[in-house]
């Protein structure tokens, strides 16, 4: 049994053992939350510094959106390679993939690699997939597909009612400058 670094860094390398070995380690799923916590603490520090003025906010914000992404994503890829392709997995199974298919995000915080980063992602999401719910190339590439449009989804609808009232208190905040006030 690999170490949880051997792990991550098999992850990395698109190493189908080390995805089928996490799925089947229960142990393994504190592991990946662990991973997907320092994934989001990088990004929230990274958001957090580039809204000094809001860092709190912005610093919760990609926390909360890293975990809600990560079981959206999961549970999305865990329905569609079960219900609709028979795969085989439980949702621990893919909880785990998925949170170890994060492991490139660890780099983000370096400049000018992120889109590096994102195909790196889509190669390490498409070996958790495919090892997680034992799916060929074809339904995997589809599962994958809609798991993506589904936290596309998810995130636009938690992010856009939040987004629309930071707009509106912005333009009122504006609107409001320079209009006298009582002392």
């Amino acid at each position: 049994m690999q170490t949880m670094m051997q792990r991550v860094i098999g992850a990395m390398k698109l190493d189908a053992a080390t995805y089928e070995e996490v799925e089947h380690d229960p142990d393994a799923t504190r592991q990946a939350a662990m991973l997907v916590a320092a994934v989001a603490l990088i990004g929230g520090l990274i958001s957090g510094a580039m809204h000094a003025d809001n860092f709190a906010t912005s610093l919760l914000g990609q926390v909360a959106s890293t975990f809600v992404g990560w079981l959206v994503w999961a549970v999305v890829t865990w329905l569609i390679g079960t219900k609709v392709f028979n795969g085989q997995a439980t949702l621990p199974e893919m909880l785990r993939v998925i949170g170890f298919a994060y492991a490139p995000s660890l780099f983000s915080a370096i400049p000018c690699v992120n889109f590096f980063v994102l195909f790196w992602l889509l190669a390490t999401g498409f070996v958790a997939v495919r090892a997680g719910l034992d799916l060929d190339n074809t339904k995997t590439a589809i599962t994958i597909v809609l798991g993506v449009a589904a936290v596309f989804a998810v995130m636009m609808a938690i992010l856009i009612p939040l987004g629309i009232g930071a707009v509106l208190m912005g333009g009122m905040n504006g609107a409001m400058q320079g209009v006298p006030v009582a002392p």
